[in-house]
């Protein structure tokens, strides 16, 4: 049996059916064809955005081990330098306190010859005052 089928052109065309089962077939395995290309296609361009996108996240790992590495080597620096100023201030400290009390006995034993020197102030004025005191004698002849 014939049957009349449009071609790609628009005419039609009278064909039998193994012509038109054949004509079928073509085109459907056309169609399949260009279905796998373009799924080929797709397939090659996710490969392409993968590859992409690991090799960016790896890029980024390393920048954020770099610095993290950086953070830690700035932040045992930092702690270096706060271990230093502790150790200088600390120091001073203990070179203040040594020196106050070498300052404190040095007072003390000022204020020790002062109250020494009053005391012979004292008694030098007293022994002064004693010999003001005492009766004159009349000048020996």
């Amino acid at each position: 049996a014939l049957v009349r089928v449009k071609d790609e052109f628009g005419a039609v065309v009278e064909m039998d059916d193994g012509a038109l089962q054949a004509l079928v077939e073509e085109r459907a395995a056309g169609i399949v064809d260009a279905a796998n290309r373009e799924r080929d296609a797709a397939q090659a361009e996710l490969r392409e955005e993968r590859a992409a996108r690991e090799a960016f996240e790896a890029e980024l790992e390393a920048q954020t081990t770099e610095n993290i590495k950086k953070a830690r080597e700035e932040e045992k620096a930092r702690y270096k330098r706060l271990e230093g100023e502790r150790d200088t201030l600390s120091s001073c400290l203990t070179d203040i306190s040594d020196m106050k009390r070498h300052l404190a006995d040095k007072v003390k034993l000022q204020e020790a010859e002062i109250q020494s020197l009053r005391d012979r102030l004292a008694a030098a004025e007293a022994a002064a005052s004693v010999v003001q005191e005492a009766p004159q004698l009349p000048p020996s002849p």
